[in-house]
């Protein structure tokens, strides 16, 4: 089958173009309009405010799309004003409202909604939200207004715990109507009207950055809107410093340097049932991803039991790969744990590693694994092995939340999505650099494993970011940039974020299908998913590529703009190897520093982009042999969303 799709399916997988962003000044005060959000507000490089946005969630905690009309851009050299209406409507949620968005020649910004329900609505929150980049705002010094007087002190530098209060999440500390942080030469102010604001460390949820938003959790939710009452918010963010110069954007610089002296940690995938059926030649694309393990879901619970095990097993077995096996128990588990452990020893299979989890799909209250369910399940494990590490754990909120003590379990383990509160590929693209955070936390309090299963851009347990499910539509749990050059790109922006970590092994995706690396010949195809069956994804490039470097030494690499370009490093011997990516939706120059140009023997590069889309998805053996020499230049210039490898020869 021939795969036809538009220049914006390959790059994200969707037919929606992706807004242009209006560049804009306010006085010294640089900044992006992308559609309806107010982004990246600068003073010089520093940026102060990561992104600017309305939220509408319905009662699920689901965040319901807007439609926006009537766009009207006044664009000055030091000042801009943006006006738009605003429409969500959802089942009983009906709320249109005004978006202006204005900067000042004084360096003033201010986004306002004015809202009004058309009918009577029940959510859990509409309002305003912030969010702080964590390079600029960790560990900063803050002042705050609240009802009871001016509060001072530190954001965090490891993740805050998300405590629950009388059944409720509580804030960074109480809610405010003015709040201001300071930096080395200024401090940023934040003034809040219409409503009053509170603050969380959106890092529990592996969000890169703290977020300020209207209607703090003091307020019961859920909220009841009715007919025609007016809602009102407005945040105006400006600084008190002495003059600075602007910034001209200038390439981005990524400094290559000496090698971390950490080695690489352990990456696997997980297996599904259709890889029963996979051909001898999607084993063999699989079996290119050199995958330390193979993660294999048995839920007790499920009479077919047997089979998942039975086919973990032998896609293990085939890819030369250990067993992650993952144990969902119900609440009566007994018997079919010893089944199952009776099963490995006949076979004599002695998983890397075994996760013990509650099924949720068999319990009636949000019950924990105990420490006693994981000794009973240790007890098991060491019939077979006494080097399998056993592991529990929860969402990071959770475990960070409830810490495991020191001498509890082998390790932790957790899974990572970006899509918690978000589903714009520009903040799933920053919220990589959240996932490190996560592991650096638990690494504060716990001593033993740290293991990340599974790592997917997809949110498959909700609440969905991008709404729920619509009539005609694909299954909110998938995403379609799963199949497009972006998910390449946020491939290698996880592993640039978690190789680094400290964590000890992590899981990415599935074998096949939509959360997979490929879509199987055997599997159907669906028009509204930009791939046809036999046709691997851009993203299982940048996984075989760490595959092939995976016994390499892994090298520092820094980036000043890394919401626009990352790159990760290897050498062995005298070889160099880089990949990089262009994390935007426009054209990035990049300099290489740390590179000594003078002793490079020969370049090597092989680039993923638009023009190498076809040929790496429906031939992914020739893409991969595709090399070209060519001479290394001062300045790397990459389309959107596109990644290159270099292999440099060096003296």
């Amino acid at each position: 089958m021939r795969l036809t799709l538009s220049r914006w399916q390959l790059l994200h997988g969707s037919e929606e173009p992706v807004e242009n962003p209006f560049n804009v000044h306010a006085g010294l005060l640089s900044a992006s309009i992308v559609g309806p959000d107010l982004r990246y507000v600068r003073l010089g490089k520093t940026e102060l405010v990561q992104r600017v946005y309305m939220a509408v969630r319905d009662t699920q905690w689901n965040t319901i799309p807007a439609s926006y009309t009537n766009f009207k851009h006044r664009i000055n050299e030091n000042s801009f004003e943006v006006t738009f209406q605003a429409s969500h409507q959802y089942q009983s949620i009906d709320f249109t409202w005004q978006g202006t968005i204005v900067g000042d020649p004084d360096g003033t910004i201010s986004y306002q909604m004015v809202g009004r329900a058309n009918r009577d609505i029940v959510c859990n929150k509409i309002g305003l939200n912030i969010h702080h980049p964590l390079g600029t705002y960790v560990g900063r010094h803050y002042r705050a207004r609240t009802k009871s007087g001016e509060i001072s002190g530190f954001l965090p530098v490891q993740i805050e715990r998300q405590r629950v209060e009388q059944g409720r999440l509580s804030a960074l500390f109480p809610e405010f109507d003015w709040l201001s942080v300071d930096f080395e030469d200024f401090s940023a102010i934040f003034e809040f009207d219409g409503d009053v604001f509170e603050m969380q460390d959106q890092r529990n949820w592996t969000d890169a950055n703290f977020k300020t938003y209207g209607t703090p959790f003091s307020v019961p939710y859920p909220l009841t809107i009715k007919a025609g009452q007016q809602v009102y918010q407005r945040v105006t963010v400006k600084v008190r410093t002495q003059q600075v110069m602007k910034s001209d954007k200038t390439p981005v610089r990524i400094f290559i340097g000496p090698a971390i002296g950490r080695r690489i940690p352990e990456v696997g995938i997980r297996s599904t049932l259709q890889d029963g059926r996979l051909t001898d030649d999607e084993k063999v694309l699989l079996k290119m991803l050199r995958p330390s393990h193979i993660r294999c879901d048995v839920h007790l619970g499920d009479a077919n039991w047997p089979t998942h095990l039975k086919n973990g097993k032998e896609v293990s077995n085939w890819l030369g790969a250990r067993m992650e096996l993952a144990l969902f128990l119900p609440r009566e588990y007994h018997s079919e744990l010893q089944q199952l452990f009776h099963a490995l020893r006949e076979t004599k299979t002695s998983p890397a590693r075994v996760f013990v989890f509650e099924d949720v799909a068999y319990k009636d209250s949000a019950v924990r694994i105990t420490s006693s369910t994981v000794q009973e399940v240790e007890k098991h494990v060491r019939s077979l092995s006494s080097e399998t590490d056993v592991a529990s754990g929860s969402d990071f909120m959770v475990i960070n939340r409830d810490r495991p003590g020191p001498d509890e379990f082998d390790g932790i383990v957790y899974p990572i999505s970006p899509q918690v509160h978000a589903c714009d590929s520009l903040s799933l693209m920053e919220n990589t650099a959240g996932q490190r955070e996560t592991v650096k936390t638990a690494r504060s309090f716990y001593r033993k494993k740290i293991f990340l299963s599974p790592v997917t851009i997809s949110n498959p347990r909700g609440p969905f970011p991008g709404g729920p499910a619509t009539k005609g539509g694909l299954p909110p749990e998938v995403d379609t940039r799963q199949a497009s050059l972006w998910g390449a790109c946020w491939v290698l922006a996880s592993l640039k974020s978690l190789l680094c970590s400290g964590a000890d092994a992590i899981t990415y995706f599935e074998t096949t299908g939509y959360d997979g690396v490929m879509l199987a010949k055997s599997m159907p195809s669906d028009p509204r998913f930009p791939s046809v069956p036999g046709y691997v994804y851009p993203l299982y490039h940048v996984l075989a590529d760490l595959g092939e470097l995976k016994e390499s030494e892994l090298l520092l690499s820094c980036s000043d703009e890394p919401s626009n370009a990352e790159a990760i490093a290897f050498r062995n011997g005298g070889r160099m190897n880089i990949l990089i990516s262009n994390l935007t939706f426009e054209p990035v120059k990049i300099v290489l520093d740390g590179v000594p140009l003078a002793s490079i023997k020969s370049v090597r590069r092989r680039v993923l982009d638009e023009t190498t889309f076809f040929e790496a998805v429906s031939n992914p053996v020739s893409y991969r042999s595709n090399f070209i020499s060519s001479p290394m230049s001062e300045i790397i210039e990459l389309s959107s969303l596109s990644t290159v490898r270099l292999d440099l020869e060096c003296l």
